[in-house]
């Protein structure tokens, strides 16, 4: 899955999966969310097996950048 939004600045970039961390533009209550959403994802994606990655989406011709999520799964 591809975003066009800003991307994820890289200083959050490592810490992103951590449970309860949200980058510093949503961490007022506004910006919703409790920070545990991307680490349930990849509890659940490495229980079966598989990994969740995320990086930041150069831009260019084919993207305005944003942020690129990749879920791996095992074929069974």
């Amino acid at each position: 899955m591809e975003d066009t939004g800003p991307g994820i600045p890289p200083e959050h970039m490592v810490r992103i999966f951590d449970r309860f961390y949200r980058a510093e533009e949503a961490r007022t209550r506004a910006g919703g969310g409790t920070g545990l959403g991307l680490s349930i994802a990849r509890d659940l994606t490495r229980a079966q097996g598989g990994d969740l990655h995320a990086e930041n989406a150069p831009q260019g011709a084919k993207s305005s950048g944003g942020a690129v999520f990749r879920l791996r799964l095992p074929v069974r």
